[in-house]
């Protein structure tokens, strides 16, 4: 008997916050701050799409909670203002939370792994003499090779994150990765927090450094410097479903826009016409031609759309490190300093 088809509906949520942590030195006690900006994820289930309200709360409150533990159990390494030493529990911190793909991966090989073979050895237990190796195999070569496998993944984690000693120069100023954010002391004068002396990031002259939930954009367009409007941007996904309002003004988008049209245009064209004109100069059959022209034609609109767009794109986003919702930035235009 045929089962019955289920449909499923899962919605996806991500939250982005931050807090701010408080350090005591371990070598002078000196005391001071940093911000912790991370993403959190969480989904919610909905069957043939009942209660979906309840479903996307669900998977927001899922988010919120991943983005709290992930706070919780996270560090940035932030060198004392005064002595540059990391503490080791920051240390430790950055350690256990890095290379989390390796360690999905790992789990994932065991798990899956181990249960493929158990079912293929439950499939072979009644076969033939002959084929009585496979039913050994499945049941202890499977199960073992998968567990060796992810076991020499825990490990080369393990041996990767082991290599991450930033106080190992110390006194000397300790090699920082991108986008650390900088230390923050308590000024009594201003009865607030400001960035030490010495402690702000470096600039890249092209690239731009940006963590979700630590960085903001100034209200003036990326790419002429002009004042912008709340409602004037692009937006751009990033990772785990983040979006980016990226601000730009009518005129620069309204020129983006002419000139994708035009690249578009032109590359849609001249590939149309590599891919068109040889065909037609063939001795197939009409029909076969009109047949064939409908994949060129889509492939030349598909071609012209993302070449045009990479040409034209506003601003080019790479990934520093997704786990700590950390991305680089290079925009199309003048404006020098368009993240705070």
């Amino acid at each position: 008997m045929a089962g019955i088809p289920v449909d499923i509906t899962q919605y996806a949520a991500s939250l982005a916050g931050s807090c701010l942590v408080e350090v005591c030195c371990e070598k002078c006690n000196t005391m001071y701050y940093y911000q912790l900006s991370r993403i959190g994820a969480g989904t919610g289930v909905a069957i043939y799409n009942v209660r979906a309200d309840e479903a996307r709360k669900a998977a927001h409150n899922n988010a919120a909670a991943d983005l709290l533990c992930i706070l919780q159990q996270d560090a940035e390494l932030v060198p004392c203002p005064h002595c540059q030493w990391i503490n080791e529990s920051l240390v430790q911190l950055y350690r256990s939370s890095r290379y989390p793909r390796i360690l999905t991966t790992a789990w994932k090989i065991m798990i899956i792994g181990s249960v493929s073979c158990l079912i293929a050895a439950w499939y072979f237990r009644n076969s033939a003499a002959a084929d009585r190796w496979l039913y050994h195999a499945a049941l202890w070569g499977g199960p073992v090779a998968s567990i060796a496998v992810g076991l020499m993944l825990l490990g080369t984690r393990r041996l990767l994150q082991s290599r991450i000693i930033p106080n190992l120069h110390y006194p000397a100023l300790p090699e920082l990765p991108p986008g650390t954010p900088p230390a923050l002391i308590w000024n009594p004068t201003t009865q607030s927090l400001e960035v030490a002396c010495g402690q702000i990031p470096e600039h890249h002259p092209l690239w731009h450094d940006y963590q979700v939930g630590r960085h903001t954009f100034r209200p003036q367009c990326v790419v002429c410097s002009a004042q912008c409007s709340a409602d004037a941007h692009i937006v751009e996904t990033v990772s785990k479903g983040i979006q980016l309002p990226i601000p730009v003004c009518a005129t620069c988008l309204s020129r983006r826009t002419r000139l994708f049209r035009g690249w578009f245009t032109g590359l849609m064209a001249l590939s149309c016409i590599g891919g068109l004109v040889p065909l037609w100069t063939t001795e197939l059959p009409v029909v076969s031609k009109a047949i064939v022209s409908i994949p060129v034609t889509a492939v030349s609109w598909w071609l012209g759309s993302k070449v045009a767009n990479i040409l034209t794109r506003i601003v080019r986003i790479k990934t520093l490190d997704a786990s700590r919702a950390l991305f680089r930035m290079k925009f199309n235009g003048n404006c020098r300093q368009p993240i705070i």
